[in-house]
């Protein structure tokens, strides 16, 4: 099952990055480490309102970014 087809550059490779962590979904990743993983905070923050809006990121009460199921499944 692929869906990142039709994400940016940016929102792939933040969500290839998150799924790197290898959490299940609604485990919080905080943005500090998310932005060294990826290296680039700017595309940190380019990929990470794509991915909400696609369903496949939400944040944790405390408000870090966290994979949804539908993210936890889909190949980037």
């Amino acid at each position: 099952m692929t869906d990142g087809g039709g994400l940016s550059w940016e929102a792939q490779e933040v969500l290839q990055k998150m799924k790197s962590f290898d959490q299940l979904p609604g485990a919080g990743i905080a943005l500090i480490q998310l932005n060294m993983r990826v290296g680039s905070a700017k595309t940190v923050k380019k990929g990470i309102p794509e991915l909400k809006s696609a369903g496949l990121i939400t944040d944790t009460a405390s408000g870090e970014p966290t994979l949804t199921d539908k993210g936890y499944k889909t190949s980037v």
